[in-house]
């Protein structure tokens, strides 16, 4: 829908990140102003939160934070509930210092926007963005019942996503210089908070829903009882410190990274991607950091990465309907896979054989066992885990579930755009071309391990350190 300047106040949030679903007027006998969190766990350089402020200043209201957790995500495990729980623990001790009202609930999201609307009042209510269809209709339906002005914002790209293309994007040079062309405007934006006193929330200092973030964090886990799947990753904590001290330690080792990205067995890579995914930092506060220190080459690279590669795939995941499913990818593609449905595969693996690493591939092994301890897998072996997959089950279709669904149990930024686009790039040619005719693969992009090892030359250093030292971790 349209911008309306009526319900505009004056705000240094830019035009293109606001989306209003629904016209509903300004409730005048709201008692706050309300900000739904659940995309952008972070509270600098949050363009929503920095919206909320906007609004609870000219309106002199209350402002209230409420976190939501969704646990009708089939595939959130103690993995990720921990992460988020240890986010919302690093939200609550800051908002507790700057007197804002902070709630975390774990729950259905559409239950949980109902119950904060009612508990709260509110007169204005502020959402970050969703990139998922039914992220986007958590949204769109709480806008829907509240009768309240309510406000979407992109927080967590660069460009936002309805600015950088009004479309679906075939390819990376379809979409780099759509893109390229806004980098700098959107990098210019200013989204600093300053010390503000905002009237107190009167009578409720206490939801009994909420969660209580001074418990423990395995207090809190035990009563969301979430799988037990995945583990928890000690190594990992989730929250905006955390986002802001990983950045830190990437920046100290991050000259070379154009060169070193692709070789596993090096510390090259910035580790960023699971803060990234759930909104602990923002990838313009990323990449200005990285501006001051890093080379120009080592730079490029990693804007080429973090803008143009990871906002590619939110463009896929905004624009296509089946952003999980071969149906999604090109026509060439599904064609080229049909046809070699039927081919005779060298290996098959079952699903509890490729999560507990049961191949005769070393390299594939290791990669999936980092994943497993984790909760990370580096870039390039990912694509090559991922291909393997296409390569060891009886079709596509189950590849691709297998694939999908490993990735979002065990990585931390599993349930991402970038994680079903690599899916979708390795298995069924999305943003890529057709290659020479082979079998099982088609037309598909082909990897094999004799190429690892051409290309890889710290590969006996990562099969080591992830089949050999891993194993006790596991047990």
């Amino acid at each position: 829908m349209p911008m309306h300047d009526v319900y505009l106040i004056d705000s240094r949030v830019h035009r293109s990140r606001i989306r209003i679903p629904i016209i509903h007027p300004i409730s005048e006998k709201g008692t706050c102003v309300l900000y739904g969190m659940q995309s952008a766990l972070r509270f600098d350089d949050n363009p929503a939160y920095f919206r909320a402020r906007e609004w609870a200043r000219a309106r002199n209201l209350p402002l209230v934070v409420a976190a939501f957790g969704d646990t009708g995500w089939k595939h959130a495990t103690e993995r990720e509930w921990g992460f988020i729980i240890q986010s919302w623990k690093d939200l609550y001790e800051r908002a507790a210092h700057e007197e804002i009202s902070f709630f975390a609930y774990a729950g259905l999201t559409k239950d949980l926007w109902v119950h904060a609307i009612r508990k709260f009042s509110p007169a204005v209510i502020i959402a970050d963005e969703g990139y998922a269809s039914w992220s986007r209709n958590w949204r769109e339906y709480a806008a829907q019942i509240s009768h309240i002005h309510f406000e979407i914002i992109d927080c967590n790209l660069v460009v936002p996503v309805l600015h950088a293309s009004p479309k679906r994007e075939w390819a990376a040079y379809t979409f780099r210089p759509k893109v390229s062309a806004q980098i700098n405007d959107f990098m210019k934006e200013e989204y600093t908070t300053h010390s503000v006193i905002f009237p107190k929330v009167k009578n409720i200092l206490y939801d009994p829903l909420a969660v209580d973030l001074t418990l423990p964090l395995h207090s809190i886990i035990a009563q969301i009882k979430p799988s037990s799947r995945a583990r928890l990753v000690d190594e990992i904590k989730g929250g905006e410190t955390s986002a802001k001290a990983q950045l830190q330690k990437f920046l100290q080792h991050g000259k070379g990274y154009a060169l070193q990205r692709n070789q596993p067995g090096i510390e090259a890579l910035s580790g960023m991607s699971p803060y990234l995914h759930h909104g602990c930092i923002s990838p313009r506060t990323v990449l200005k950091e990285a501006k001051k220190s890093l080379p120009t080459e080592d730079f490029n690279a990693l804007q080429e990465e973090m803008v143009v590669r990871r906002e590619l795939a939110h463009n896929f995941v905004h624009y296509e309907t089946h952003f999980r499913s071969l149906k999604g990818c090109d026509m060439w593609a599904r064609e080229t896979l049909a046809k070699h449905k039927k081919d005779k595969r060298p290996y098959l693996y079952t699903l509890e054989q490729l999560e507990n690493a049961l191949t005769h591939d070393a390299s594939w092994n290791a990669a999936q066992n980092q994943m497993r301890i984790t909760g990370k897998m580096h870039g390039y072996m990912r694509m090559y885990w991922a291909k393997k997959i296409l390569e060891w089950t009886p079709y596509p279709e189950i590849a691709l579930s297998y694939t999908i669904q490993l990735n979002d149990i065990y990585e931390l930024d599993g349930g991402d755009p970038n994680g079903w686009v690599g899916a979708l790039w390795a298995i069924g040619g999305l943003h890529d071309r057709a290659w020479p005719e082979r079998p099982i693969f088609g037309k598909i992009r082909y990897m094999n391990e004799a190429g690892l090892i051409r290309k890889i030359k710290t590969l006996p250093i990562y099969i080591h350190q992830y089949t050999v030292q891993s194993i006790d971790k596991l047990k």
